[in-house]
């Protein structure tokens, strides 16, 4: 019993520690006089990430020490994020290798410069981080900070084509085979050239050719130069910011804020799931006839293939209906069962 209680107060210091960490590293990188904020970042958000997941494997009794090392010596958070995050293709998982990779880095290579390759990457781990906490040990940070406090303040953009005469080539050549390697990273996790915002916060837009004038969102046109002129024919939509979410997507969304809410769906049927899943997404998407309410949905057409993005709009509607009535989906797949007969 005694040895119980002494593992609770050290997960409870584990946390403790790992939210102070978090502070300390959002803190240091919003400081515009310090120069040393992505050493100074990384150090800190790596802290905060390892103390967390340690203190979940204690929680969920699994060692936290090397068996064949340093007995005395604790698993790297290396190894902790791969025991705990098992999906090597988990975009979070990604981007915090990603973060500790930097942090891995010599010291004397890292330059500002880096802070703007990284500003994305840094803000989803940052998310990743207070969404993990709350997850894991229902705390939300916003007890200790409010939300619109956590931000990561981009630095001024810096000329990397001055890189080698600025440092030397050893620190450009690092520069661009990280910034290779981002590209890549970027590229592995990204469905439909949408990027995951549990990777990188992106904000994209994406232009395609449409052959029928009447699905074109803007048209453009030929013609003589003496009778060229600009004019605004539509308005552009940017679905990369109006319906950034894939279908993978918007169910993270909505079964992480059922999570916070502690609300489970009723099963439509014996032995179903009671969280949102495809199923009912594709339910709800029929009944509701989401597709065709472009507030909600983004029909993205290329030649004679198409897919769908959709609005955080719609995950809060999905996520309103579900509390107003957790057997939404039950009603739904009863009711259009009694429509087909």
């Amino acid at each position: 019993m005694e040895q119980k209680k002494e593992k609770e107060k050290l997960i409870s210091l584990m946390v403790e520690k790992s939210q102070e960490s978090f502070l300390l590293g959002i803190e240091i990188y919003n400081k515009p006089t310090i120069k040393y904020k992505v050493e100074g970042f990384t150090f800190f958000i790596c802290n905060a990430w390892e103390l967390l997941l340690k203190a979940h494997m204690l929680k969920s009794e699994l060692p936290i020490y090397y068996k064949n090392k340093n007995k005395n010596r604790t698993i790297s958070l290396t190894d902790a994020i791969k025991k705990i995050m098992t999906n090597s293709k988990d975009p979070i998982r990604i981007n915090l290798e990603a973060v500790v990779g930097l942090r891995n880095m010599a010291n004397h290579l890292i330059v500002p410069e880096y802070a703007i390759m990284f500003n994305d990457i840094f803000m989803a781990c940052v998310m990743n981080y207070t969404n993990k906490l709350y997850q894991l040990f229902q705390i939300s940070i916003n007890d200790k900070l409010p939300s619109n406090y956590i931000t990561m303040f981009l630095p001024s953009p810096h000329d990397t084509i001055n890189l080698v005469s600025k440092y030397n080539k050893e620190i450009y050549t690092k520069f661009e085979s990280t910034k290779r390697y981002l590209e890549y990273i970027m590229s592995e996790t990204s469905n439909n050239n949408l990027i995951p915002q549990t990777m990188a916060f992106t904000y994209q837009i994406t232009v395609k050719q449409v052959n029928n004038a009447h699905e074109a969102d803007f048209t453009i046109s030929k013609s003589a130069p003496k009778d060229a002129k600009l004019k605004v024919i539509h308005k552009p939509i940017d679905s990369g910011i109006s319906h950034p979410l894939s279908t993978k997507q918007v169910l993270d969304c909505v079964n992480s804020e059922l999570l916070k809410l502690d609300i489970k769906i009723a099963p439509i049927s014996d032995g179903s799931k009671t969280n949102f899943t495809t199923y009912t997404f594709n339910l709800y998407n029929l009944f509701y006839n989401i597709k065709e309410i472009p507030e909600y949905s983004y029909k993205h057409i290329l030649g004679n293939r198409w897919s769908y993005t959709y609005s955080y709009e719609l995950v809060q509607k999905i996520i309103d209906d579900i509390c107003n009535d957790q057997e939404i989906f039950k009603k739904i797949k009863d009711f259009m069962k009694i429509k087909k007969n």
